[in-house]
């Protein structure tokens, strides 16, 4: 018995009622993984004293901090406040782009976090890709020297620009693919990069390379990755990469960024349909199952990265794992 077999047995035992999609949630295999081990769920045999004993453990996540390990409050609550106000009117996820918003409570986490590690105060940071609108919450602290994102969609940083300009939070946004080559006025230009990137796994290390490429010698890189696309062998491979490139990695803030597919109807219902394990499950989501871990790594060795043109087609956005990918 592997250990996602034991995590699919005490979350049954705990509670039989549970939803696939909160079974999903509480497993730490990717997609294709999971949906094997539960179509054979009845094969798996426990004794009934393991039974008794697992039904008197109770949720073991902190109830105030939801499992992440951070609260809101004093500075932080207040951004959250102008921040959910701010995205009322942000334009919708396209999913051409695999566009999707986190909790806006979760992006607010994920900026103290980043302020907990010494890497906002006086920083100049760069986010790779903008749809969670992080760069308005690193903004309105006052605390990083400048933010400045990349940004492949013209309605995010069209919005983002609108917002700079009507708060006075001087954020500079520029239009980027990052299949091009990273701009040479922005090589080794800033102490933090931050991104949120697709989870093939070129797509992934593209995105990680123009981050690289961005940093002075002493900086510092932030990203997102689930274990729901990516499989325990491509993690081994992007950390390799991370390694390969004189990173080491400081911090991974397990499931630490909830996608709100139940709170977030809009935005999920224009491409629930379109994806890969609705088709297959055939039951609509009642659950957030879909989190991301949140992964801080730190430049030691300078290596001489190449910054050029990657053609990639449908490879970037989709990979045999991409189950959750429109």
């Amino acid at each position: 018995m592997n250990r996602f077999q034991k995590q699919l047995i005490q979350s049954l035992i705990s509670n039989k009622n549970k939803s696939i999609w909160n079974l999903i949630e509480e497993n730490d295999a990717h997609l294709l993984k999971f949906l094997e081990i539960n179509k054979s769920k009845s094969k798996l045999k426990i004794n009934k004293n393991k039974i008794n004993i697992i039904k008197k453990i109770n949720d073991l996540n902190c109830s105030i901090c939801e499992g992440r390990g951070l609260i809101i409050d004093g500075l932080f609550n207040d951004i959250l406040i102008k921040f959910k106000t701010i995205i009322k009117n942000r334009p919708p996820a396209l999913d051409k782009f695999d566009q999707a918003f986190i909790k806006a409570e979760d992006v607010i986490k994920r900026v103290e976090f980043i302020y907990q590690r010494g890497d906002l105060l006086n920083s100049k940071i760069l986010v790779i890709g903008d749809d969670d609108l992080l760069s308005l919450a690193l903004a309105l602290t006052k605390l990083p020297q400048s933010v400045y994102i990349i940004e492949i969609d013209q309605r995010l940083t069209d919005f983002i620009n609108k917002i700079s300009k009507k708060l006075n939070l001087n954020i500079k946004t520029l239009e980027y693919d990052v299949r091009e080559p990273l701009p040479k006025s922005l090589i080794n230009k800033f102490d933090v990069f931050v991104t949120d990137p697709v989870e093939t796994e070129r797509g992934l290390k593209l995105f990680l390379l123009r981050g690289f490429l961005s940093l002075n010698k002493n900086g510092s890189g932030y990203f997102g990755l689930t274990t729901s696309e990516s499989s325990l062998a491509k993690w081994f491979n992007i950390e390799k990469f991370i390694l390969k490139n004189g990173f080491v990695i400081t911090d991974i803030k397990r499931k630490f960024s909830v996608y709100p597919i139940v709170e977030d109807e809009i935005s999920w219902k224009s491409f629930e349909e379109k994806l890969p394990i609705s088709k297959i499950i055939k039951t609509k989501a009642n659950y957030n199952w879909y989190l991301s871990s949140f992964i801080r790594i730190e430049k030691i060795k300078n290596i001489k990265i190449s910054n050029k043109k990657i053609k990639i087609g449908t490879s970037f956005y989709k990979d045999k794992e991409a189950l959750a990918t429109p």
